[in-house]
């Protein structure tokens, strides 16, 4: 039988093996985790989670950069400054003297002549052989005229809306003769450049302090029946022409030029002295203009 000690003695027992047993209890029900602080033992763990990705930005477009200009050859140097100087030139006057040579019997004729240019529309040429009557031609804003002196008859080739007349001249060079087909070369080879580079192979050959060399020949399907090979010498200084040589199938034709240093070109002076009484002949008629 217990003292009143012995009662408190055993109260006090069981009262600490109680707290101690439900600490126990209490831990026991709460997972064991491991020191490296990873999924509770017994337990399978859980994968790390995925970075993000990194973003990262397209490097910036490089700038586009301009089309390398084509290098510009001699050849094409010296007619930019040919045509340039042209553009420049309002007005010129000339003389020259043509020499053909016809195979295979080798005559030889020579005839003289003077022109005239008034831009952007007026021009004359005039030729003369022997005391003929002259073969003029003329150009003007509305038609080209072809004064022959052989047979008094002007032939009329009107421009319609195609002006000016110059551009018109190697076309008119087929409807006239053999013979005079020259003759509408010589305002062409004085005031333009536009027919060499546009209707031939121009290849620069030779040049020198006061003058350069061109070869002219024509392209594949273009004036082939006019000429084989033509030679032009331009001066320097004023881009002038001075020296023409054309070789045709049946022989050659040269060309000198001299200029007036202080030319007085009217439209006066470049219709003066034209024939009225000599028999008019329309050749073609004037293309209608676009409608809009």
């Amino acid at each position: 039988m217990l003292t009143g000690r012995s009662k408190m003695a055993l109260l006090v027992a069981l009262a600490l093996f109680g707290a101690n047993t439900g600490a126990r209890s209490e831990k026991a029900l709460q997972p064991v985790v491991e020191a490296s602080g990873g999924a509770p033992r017994g337990e399978r763990r859980a994968a790390p989670p995925t970075p993000a990705p990194r973003l990262v930005p397209p490097p910036a477009p490089k700038p586009l950069q301009p089309p390398r200009a084509k290098k510009e050859t001699r050849t094409e140097q010296v007619l930019r400054e040919w045509a340039e100087a042209n553009q420049k030139r309002q007005v010129l006057e000339y003389r020259f003297s043509i020499t053909t040579r016809d195979n295979p019997f080798g005559e030889k004729t020579i005839q003289k002549g003077y022109g005239l240019l008034k831009r952007p529309h007026l021009f004359r040429v005039e030729t003369s052989y022997k005391g003929e009557p002259a073969d003029v031609l003329i150009g003007t804003e509305q038609s080209l005229q072809h004064y022959r002196g052989k047979d008094r008859t002007v032939l009329v080739f009107p421009t319609g809306d195609e002006r000016p007349a110059l551009p018109w001249l190697e076309k008119l060079s087929r409807a006239v003769p053999k013979a005079n087909a020259e003759m509408f070369f010589l305002p062409l080879v004085a005031s333009s450049v536009h027919d060499l580079s546009t209707r031939c192979e121009v290849q620069l050959v030779k040049e020198d302090r006061w003058y350069v060399y061109l070869d002219v020949r024509p392209k594949p399907g273009k004036n082939a029946r006019d000429f084989t090979r033509r030679r032009i010498v331009v001066d320097r200084e004023h881009y002038r022409v001075r020296h023409t040589w054309t070789e045709h199938a049946t022989g050659e034709v040269m060309i000198d030029f001299q200029y007036s240093q202080a030319p007085a070109v009217t439209r006066e002076r470049i219709l003066h002295g034209l024939p009225t009484d000599w028999k008019r002949v329309t050749v073609g008629a004037p293309r209608p203009a676009p409608k809009n």
